[in-house]
C-alpha cells in the first residue's frame, strides 16, 4: 500500500521528485488537474495524491499554451474591431466535453496493445501480485531516466499511459566523474554562497560553445544542431529542462547547507578544546625584570605594570615574544593545531610554507647555506643575495617597469623612480656637502661627492688589490676580472660591464632627455649636463690640495697639479704604490695563515 501511494495520481509512474498535491504549495498546480482533465483529488478516496515532475511539466506547458490561445483571441477581436466587424457568438471557442472523466481511456493503438496499461499496474499492487519495482525493471523506469521534455507530448495523444517511456534511441546518461571531479565536488559543497553556475555550466557538449541562460542554450541546440537541450551539472546529472535544473540545483545547495553546518560544529568542538589547553606547558609566567614567578598572565601584567612601570613579556618554548593575552592564547592553539606548519628540528610554528623554510635556515649552519644561480655557477649564502643576482641575467630595459608620470621615464626599483621625480621636477636637494655646501638629492650622490674631498681609497679589491674610493667603482671593476658579457638588446654589441653598458644605451637614444635650463642645450648623459651647468652658474666644486685655486672640470684640476705641482704629484704616485705593495703583502699573510690552519685541521682529523 505504501507504494501504491507513492504513484503519480496522472501516469501511474513512480518519481524520487515527485509532489504532493494536497500540500499548501500545491494548490494551483491542483487547480489546473481540476480546471483541465475534471480529475478530483482528495484524501477521502485513498487514491495517490502525488504528481510526478514529468506530468508537472506537462501541465504547466499546456497552461501556458491555453494562456497564448487566449492571447490569440483577443489580437483576433482587436484586429476585427479595428475594421469594424463584429465577431458572431457562434465563432466562439469550442470547449471540450465536461463530462469526460478519467476512468474513459482512450483506444489502445494495435502496436502497443501488449504494454501494461496504468489500470493492469494499480490492480496488481493492490492484490499483491507483484510489487512496483518490477514493473519499473521490465517496463519504462530506471534510476538514470531523466525527465521528458514537454514537446514530446505531440506524438503520444492516443498511446496508453503506461507506454509514455523515452522514444529517445541515442539517450545521453549521466557522466561518469573521475577522481578529479569528484574532489572538485566535494570542495565545491563545502563553499557558501553557491549559485546555478557554479554547479551547471551552461556549454554545448557538441561544439564546447557557452551561453549565459538556459534560453539561449536551447535555442543554440535548436538552431545548430536540431537537438534538444542538454546541461551537465558538476555531479555528472543530465539536465534537460529549465524546471529540473533548478530542482537539482537546489538539492546541492541543501547537502552544501549540511556539510558546512557538520564543519561548523567541529570547529566548535575544537574551540571548546582549545580552551581546556594547559598554557603552562609552553610559557612560564616569569618577569623578564626581576624573574619574579607568577601564577596567570593577570598576575604578571599587575607585577610588570607596579613594579617596573613596563608592559609584560612572556617568551614560548619555540622562542616567539608574547606581548598581550589575545596573542598569548592564538599561539598557543597554533601548536596545538595539528593542521599547522611546525618546525621538525624545533617547536617553531608558522603561518604559511615560506615562512616555515625560511625558519629552517637558521639550523642549517652558514657555512653551508648554498644558493645556486640557475642562469650561471654564481653560489650565495643567502637567498635575497641570489635573487637580486639573478636581475642582472634579465636585459636591462626588461627590468625598467616603473614609470615617471610627468616625462614617462623607466626605471629599475620604485625608490628610484621617486628620487627622480622628487629631484628632477621637483627640485628638491635635501642632502648637502658640509665641506663645500654643495646640494643633492641623494643620499648616493652625497657619498659620491665626498669621495672628492678625500684622498682615502678604503674599498681594495680582492684580486688585484686596486684602491677605490666608493663601493659602486669597485663594483664595476670586478666585472673585469670575472668572464662577465652584457649584451646590447638593441646591436647586440657584448660589453664586458653594467657600467659600460648603460653608457652605450646612450648611443640608441634618439632624442636627448636632459636639456639646460639656461640655454636649452640637450645632453644624452646627465652627467655631462651637470658639467655643463658650471658654465651658467659659475660654480668650482673641485680644489687644489696643495693651493687655493678651485676648478670646474676634474681634467683642469689634472693639469693644474701636473703642471704646478710635479713634484707633489710624483710622490703621491710613490705612495700609491708603497699603499697597494702593503696591502698585496698583508693580504698573502692572509691567505698563508689561513692555508696552515686548513692543514693543522686536515692533520688533526687524520691522527
Amino acid at each position: 500500500m505504501a507504494s501504491f501511494k507513492d504513484l503519480c495520481r496522472l501516469c501511474a509512474k513512480k518519481d524520487e521528485f515527485s509532489k504532493d498535491l494536497l500540500e499548501e504549495n500545491s494548490k494551483n498546480l491542483l487547480n489546473l488537474i481540476r480546471d483541465f482533465m475534471q480529475i478530483t483529488v482528495n484524501d477521502v478516496e485513498d487514491l495517490p495524491t502525488k504528481i510526478c515532475l514529468n506530468c508537472e511539466e506537462k501541465m504547466v506547458s499546456f497552461q501556458l499554451f491555453v494562456l497564448e490561445c487566449y492571447k490569440v483571441q483577443d489580437d483576433f477581436r482587436k484586429q476585427m474591431d479595428k475594421v469594424g466587424l463584429q465577431i458572431e457568438p457562434d465563432f466562439a471557442i469550442k470547449l471540450e466535453n465536461s463530462n469526460a472523466y478519467y476512468g474513459t481511456l482512450p483506444l489502445i493503438k494495435s502496436e502497443v496493445k501488449d504494454e501494461l496499461t496504468a489500470e493492469d499496474i494499480v490492480c496488481a499492487i493492490a492484490t499483491n501480485e507483484a510489487t512496483l519495482a518490477d514493473y519499473e525493471a521490465v517496463d519504462y523506469n530506471d534510476d538514470d531516466d531523466d525527465h521528458v521534455d514537454d514537446d514530446d507530448d505531440d506524438d503520444l495523444d492516443d498511446v496508453a499511459i503506461a507506454s509514455l517511456k523515452d522514444i529517445k534511441k541515442n539517450r545521453i546518461k549521466r557522466k561518469v566523474l573521475s577522481e578529479e571531479d569528484s574532489v572538485k565536488f566535494s570542495e565545491l559543497l563545502k563553499q557558501p554562497n553557491l549559485k546555478v553556475k557554479d554547479f551547471v555550466k551552461l556549454t554545448c557538449h557538441i561544439c564546447e560553445a557557452e551561453s549565459d541562460t538556459w534560453n539561449n542554450l536551447r535555442l543554440h541546440y535548436f538552431k545548430t544542431h536540431r537537438s534538444k537541450a542538454v546541461a551537465y551539472c558538476i555531479c555528472g546529472y543530465a539536465i534537460r529542462s529549465k524546471s529540473v535544473l533548478y530542482k537539482h540545483v537546489s538539492q546541492h545547495k541543501q547537502e552544501s547547507r549540511k556539510i558546512r553546518r557538520a564543519a561548523d560544529m567541529l570547529e566548535d568542538r575544537q574551540d571548546q578544546k582549545y580552551c581546556k589547553i594547559n598554557v603552562r606547558n609552553f610559557v612560564n609566567f616569569t618577569c623578564t625584570t626581576c624573574q619574579k614567578a607568577c601564577s596567570s598572565w593577570y598576575s604578571l601584567k599587575s607585577h610588570s605594570e607596579r613594579a617596573h612601570n613596563i608592559s609584560p613579556i612572556v617568551h614560548c618554548v619555540c622562542g616567539i615574544a608574547l606581548k598581550s593575552k589575545s596573542v598569548l592564547y592564538k599561539h598557543i592553539q597554533d601548536h596545538k593545531n595539528p593542521n599547522v606548519l611546525a618546525c621538525d628540528k624545533c617547536p617553531r610554528v608558522a603561518k604559511t610554507l615560506a615562512a616555515l623554510n625560511k625558519h629552517k635556515m637558521r639550523h642549517v649552519p652558514k657555512s653551508e647555506r648554498k644558493f645556486a644561480c640557475e642562469s650561471c655557477d654564481k653560489i650565495f649564502n643567502t637567498k635575497d643575495a641570489l635573487k637580486s643576482h639573478e636581475r642582472s641575467h634579465i636585459p636591462i630595459e626588461d627590468r625598467k617597469i616603473y614609470h615617471c608620470d610627468i616625462c614617462n621615464m623607466k626605471f629599475t626599483t620604485r625608490s628610484s623612480a621617486a628620487s627622480h621625480k622628487r629631484v628632477v621636477h621637483d627640485k628638491i636637494k635635501s642632502y648637502v656637502c658640509d665641506l663645500c655646501g654643495y646640494a643633492c638629492g641623494t643620499n648616493g650622490e652625497l657619498r659620491q661627492h665626498r669621495a672628492i674631498h678625500s684622498d682615502d681609497k678604503p674599498f681594495v679589491c680582492k684580486k688585484c688589490f686596486k684602491p677605490f674610493k666608493t663601493y659602486s667603482n669597485l663594483k664595476t671593476h670586478m666585472d673585469t676580472h670575472e668572464e662577465t658579457s652584457y649584451p646590447c638588446y638593441v646591436c647586440n654589441r657584448v660589453l664586458n660591464s653594467r657600467r659600460t653598458l648603460r653608457k652605450h644605451l646612450l648611443v640608441h637614444e634618439d632624442k636627448c632627455r636632459h636639456v639646460c635650463s639656461y640655454c636649452n642645450k640637450a645632453f644624452k648623459r646627465r652627467q655631462t649636463l651637470k658639467v655643463h651647468m658650471y658654465v651658467h652658474t659659475g660654480d668650482k666644486p673641485l680644489s687644489c690640495k696643495w693651493c687655493d685655486e678651485r676648478f670646474s672640470y676634474a681634467s683642469t684640476l689634472r693639469s693644474h697639479r701636473l703642471r704646478c705641482h710635479p713634484d707633489k704629484m710624483a710622490q703621491q704616485a710613490n705612495e700609491s704604490y708603497m699603499y697597494r705593495h702593503v696591502n698585496i703583502m698583508q693580504q698573502q699573510d692572509y691567505i698563508k695563515a689561513d692555508v696552515a690552519a686548513v692543514n693543522a685541521k686536515n692533520e688533526v682529523e687524520a691522527l
